[in-house]
């Protein structure tokens, strides 16, 4: 439920899924949502699509997909993790590429060759979009914390936090044209003008408050267990009293035809 609150509260603010300018109308197009979870944006856009586009996800575990019988029939989902090779008959086969919140699963050392590997799916003249969260802007001492605890866990994983700002520069640097990127900050809880979208930000962020408070426990980070236990509940008090941002960069980028 909390990436499904995340996924409607991230289409809400951009208005669409797609901000590459690919022409979503052009018949048999392949596209591959990379760390797809439970395939929910490769569903969604699934539904805006001619029937002969090839849709396909992958994430690392396979009890994230949900039923076969409720996947749309142009739809494939599969296990790939984004630190190992892709398989050879995928590359430079797809008209979109799109990841999102997934990169720090490669780790500081994995960044640029997972950045490699999804590239190397763009066939010339495709798109990749990337979306990664900045955890560096915040409107609350709650989320402050929150963002605090995010680098603490993610250094113990050797997980980066800052790479979103560096995307832009990223595809540049590995020969990619076109390259745009749109920053925005999501508004959470009270800040968001949509009642129902302001309760589904509140719980979807809570909920994850929640996962790096247990991630932090389990690497055995220096926090007090007392530190710990309270920000889950300061950050949902927060959000529903005040709110907050959270702020995501979207870029993308074309693979030159050479």
């Amino acid at each position: 439920m909390r990436l499904s609150f995340q996924h409607e509260v991230l289409k809400q603010n951009v208005g669409k899924l797609v901000l590459a300018p690919l022409d979503l109308t052009t018949p048999n197009l392949r596209i591959v949502d990379s760390a797809t979870a439970d395939g929910l944006w490769l569903r969604d856009l699934a539904t805006s699509l001619p029937p002969s586009a090839t849709l396909i996800g992958t994430d690392i575990v396979e009890s994230y997909f949900p039923p076969k019988e409720d996947w749309p029939s142009n739809v494939t989902l599969s296990i790939q993790s984004i630190t190992k090779p892709w398989p050879s008959d995928m590359n430079s086969t797809f008209d979109l590429v799109h990841q999102r919140f997934a990169l720090p699963a490669a780790g500081r050392s994995g960044l640029k060759a997972a950045l490699h590997g999804l590239i190397g799916l763009v066939k010339p003249g495709g798109w990749i979009q990337l979306v990664e969260a900045d955890h560096s802007v915040f409107t609350g001492p709650a989320m402050e914390e929150l963002f605090e605890l995010v680098k603490v866990v993610f250094g113990a994983m050797d997980v980066g936090y800052a790479h979103a700002r560096e995307l832009k520069d990223l595809l540049i640097e590995a020969g990619m044209e076109d390259v745009h990127e749109d920053v925005r900050d999501v508004p959470l809880g009270a800040t968001n003008p949509d009642a129902e979208m302001a309760r589904k930000s509140a719980y979807a962020y809570t909920l994850g408050a929640k996962g790096i408070v247990q991630a932090g426990k389990a690497t055995g980070c220096e926090w007090s267990t007392e530190r710990l236990d309270a920000l889950e509940p300061s950050v949902e008090k927060e959000l529903q009293d005040a709110g907050g941002v959270s702020r995501a960069y979207y870029v993308w980028a074309r693979k030159p035809v050479r």
